[in-house]
């Protein structure tokens, strides 16, 4: 397999979101991953990812900036928003794993990975 050049990781900072994050991010690459800990400003930071419109780079708190990463790691409901809004300014470069079960639409991310403790329930 081939590792990616670059990689990053977006999450709202909470260790269980984080860690498995990471954790996939150091299986794909040999980089050290990029870190967002991020959250929304309000009104979004109530409806992401379920209600809110893919938010723009500079909407988040940190702002997501250039280089755009090859392959971006999320985690939880703040980290599908935030792969969304990678995704777009991107212009599609950036591949996004989504773990965990954010329940937004699975077409959201490249792909996706749940355990077999949690049911994904994401929309086809």
């Amino acid at each position: 397999m081939e590792l990616a050049p670059s990689i990053a990781v977006v999450s709202d900072g909470a260790a269980g979101n984080e860690l498995q994050a990471l954790a996939l991010a150091g299986a794909l690459s040999s980089e050290l991953p990029r870190i967002w800990r991020l959250r929304a400003r309000w009104p979004y930071s109530a409806l992401v990812p379920q209600f809110a419109p893919v938010l723009a780079p500079g909407a988040w708190m940190p702002h997501l900036d250039e280089p755009w990463p090859e392959i971006a790691v999320g985690c939880g409901r703040i980290g599908a928003a935030a792969l969304l809004s990678l995704k777009r300014a991107s212009g599609g470069r950036t591949r996004t794993v989504q773990i965990l079960d954010p329940r937004v639409s699975r077409r959201a991310s490249t792909r996706w990975s749940c355990p077999r403790t949690t049911a994904c329930r994401g929309r086809m």
